[in-house]
Order: structure tokens, then C-alpha cells, then sequence
């Protein structure tokens, strides 16, 4: 029985579509210890090859990722179409903790129909953030550890980041609505991404479907990961789509990312170049 990613199980609008993205992809299922429990991830496949082993910690991997649309995930990720877009997949490198560049026109800071960041329950959480080490400096990295200390991992129906303010539960969906209301709220401009992330699980190489934000601090956009952020790493981030469309119609937003997804990731090997694509 294929099982999902169980960030992609609540009721919500967005779990639901990101769901469909996910289970596509996924081969059965696995279990990955996550901050100490093991939780059941949507599995992507991964193949390695005899060169390809575990890295030491910063090390860039090279990979050929597979997907419906590669030319459409090479012009996402800000990459030229080549001979390796019309065979089906994109060749890129990956480095620890970061992603791509992504240009995506998106108001960061708005109050939006799902990062609802004015609603009460988000600004009690805001300002219990701010009481923990109050005159100290807020940036991305103290939101998503804020974030990661009061939510619990576990299945819950949150559809908007309020929900998930008075709730404080469910996965990787939920952490990021969550983060990205947390963000806005405290005058830091946050974008919901939706991917898949490349970890080694026990000396083997495993893909998953995730979700994460990116915040955007001295002028670069910057990866944050609430639901992994206490995972020693290293996690290799691949993301498919920036959530723009953040309205009633979102979920027209997520399927438009559909075919970039991933369906097979191919390690080849450690790289030199660190530049994270």
C-alpha cells in the first residue's frame, strides 16, 4: 500500500493537492527517524552509483532528477534547456541546506488568505516568541526554531496558518504556514516551497516529498526548515514550486507544479562546486 508524506494528510485545500503531488512520485513507504521518532515519509526513488557515497557533512552531490516536465523544472530552478531536458531529466548540483535561486513574483509580507498572520492566534504566538529573548534580533533561523520547540509532528486538518496557530500539530505543511505567518507577522518576508528533500537514512541514499520556507534576510532569500530543524543533516533540498498564488484559488497554484516534481532522483556522485545547483 503506498503511503504519503504525513505532512500531506491533513484536510487541508493545500495537504490535499500536495497529496496528489507526493503520491504520484512515491514508491511505498519509509520510515525516517525524525527528531527522534520515526515518522512515514512519501518515498522517492533514489539510485546511487558506486561512487556515489554518503558525504561528509558540506558536501555538494551531483544528481540527475527525472520529472515529467524537466525542461519545466530547468526553467524553475533558473537552468538552460539542454539535450538532458528533452531525455526527461536535469542534471544539477545540490548542496547541503540550500537551494536555487527562484524568481517568483509574490507579495512576502501580505496578510493572505491561508498565511493569515493577522489573525489573534498567530500574533500570541508572535509575541510569546518575542518574551523568550526580548531586545535580541529576529531573523529566519529564530522563527523556525521557535516553531520546531511549540508544534507537535503529528496528522492534523489545519488549513490555514491560523489553524495551525491554535492547534500547534501536524508535518511538514503545516510547519511551513505556520513559519512563513511567524515571519511575516515579525516584518520578515517568508514564501511557502513546496519540493523534495535528499537525505541518507542508515548509509543509504532516500528521496521524500516535503515542504519548507524560504525567508528573505540582507537581501537573499534564505532556506529555513522548521519540521527538520533539529536533523544533523546533511538535507538536500530540491523544491518544485514557490506557493504564489495564496488566495481561494491556491490549489490551481499546486497543480501548475505538478509536473515538475520529481519521480526519480540518480546520485552520481560528490561535486566540487557548492554552489547549490
Amino acid at each position: 500500500m503506498r503511503r504519503r508524506h504525513p505532512a500531506y494528510r491533513g484536510a487541508s485545500a493545500a495537504s490535499r493537492v500536495g497529496a496528489v503531488f507526493v503520491s504520484l512520485c512515491a514508491v511505498g513507504g519509509a520510515l525516517w527517524p525524525v527528531s527522534g521518532q520515526a515518522q512515514v515519509f512519501a518515498s522517492i526513488p533514489v539510485e546511487a552509483s558506486a561512487v556515489a557515497a554518503p558525504p561528509a557533512s558540506g558536501s555538494a552531490v551531483r544528481v540527475r532528477v527525472q520529472a515529467a516536465d524537466a525542461a519545466a523544472l530547468a526553467r524553475f530552478l533558473g537552468r538552460p534547456e539542454g539535450e538532458d531536458t528533452r531525455q526527461g531529466h536535469v542534471v544539477l548540483t545540490l548542496a547541503p541546506g540550500r537551494q536555487a535561486d527562484l524568481d517568483v513574483a509574490l507579495d512576502a509580507l501580505a496578510a493572505s488568505f491561508i498565511i493569515d498572520h493577522a489573525d489573534p492566534a498567530v500574533q500570541q504566538l508572535k509575541a510569546q516568541l518575542l518574551q523568550q529573548r526580548p531586545g535580541e534580533p529576529v531573523d529566519g533561523a529564530r522563527v523556525v526554531a521557535f516553531v520546531a520547540s511549540v508544534m507537535r509532528s503529528e496528522p492534523a486538518q489545519t488549513p490555514y496558518a491560523s489553524a495551525v496557530a491554535r492547534n500547534l500539530r501536524g508535518d511538514c505543511t503545516e510547519h511551513a504556514l505556520l513559519s512563513a505567518a511567524l515571519a511575516r507577522a515579525l516584518g520578515i518576508p517568508a514564501r511557502v516551497v513546496h519540493g523534495a528533500v535528499l537525505v541518507v537514512v542508515n548509509g543509504q541514499w532516500q528521496g521524500y516529498g516535503h515542504a519548507w520556507i524560504q525567508t528573505q534576510e540582507s537581501g537573499q532569500w534564505v532556506l529555513r526548515d522548521s519540521a527538520l530543524w533539529s536533523e544533523p543533516g546533511p538535507i538536500y533540498y530540491l523544491p518544485s514550486l514557490v506557493l504564489s498564488n495564496e488566495g481561494p484559488g491556491h490549489r490551481l497554484s499546486l497543480l501548475q507544479g505538478l509536473a515538475r516534481l520529481p519521480s526519480r532522483i540518480e546520485v552520481l556522485g560528490l561535486a566540487q562546486d557548492p554552489g547549490g545547483r
